[in-house]
């Protein structure tokens, strides 16, 4: 921060050093930086999160593997390829880019072909400030992990 010269007093740093390091342990990891800058998603995002992890987590291990990842991805229905932009294989290729990075990040860059329900979670809230409406984030998990978002009923309201 000194670096970047914000004229923050030492004691404004170790403040906020100290809000950022959410687990208490004195260090400051890329995961506990980015879910601070990121806050949480909101019901409804959450919501079809979940779903599409409980679509990948079939037998409720809190993990899946990478190839189970790959083979959820539903790339013929990414809006890159329903608009023409993308081939289906050049989305899949795009996403498996992008997300091994994502997954390399939240591991440490320890080798492992584990995907954790956390990490799927972490994710999204990688991806949520990219869409500033609702209906677009949940139209992208809904199209690339075929799920069905469930209608909320208001008519008793």
């Amino acid at each position: 921060m000194k670096d970047f010269q914000l004229g923050l007093e030492d004691g404004d740093i170790d403040a906020l050093f100290r809000s950022f390091d959410v687990n208490g342990d004195g260090t400051l990891d890329l995961n506990e930086f980015m879910g601070m800058l990121l806050g949480d998603l909101n019901e409804r995002r959450l919501s079809i999160v979940e779903k599409a992890w409980s679509r990948m987590d079939k037998y409720k291990q809190n993990s899946i593997t990478m190839d189970v990842l790959k083979d959820t991805f539903q790339a013929e229905r990414h809006p890159d390829v329903s608009n023409g932009k993308k081939s289906p294989d050049e989305a899949l290729t795009d996403f498996i880019e992008i997300y091994e990075v994502h997954h390399n990040c939240f591991n440490n860059y320890e080798r492992t072909q584990k995907i954790s329900k956390a990490e799927f979670m972490q994710y999204w809230r990688t991806m949520n400030p990219h869409y500033e409406e609702d209906a677009a984030f949940v139209s992208a998990v809904k199209n690339c992990w075929g799920v069905v978002e469930e209608k909320v009923d208001n008519s008793d309201r």
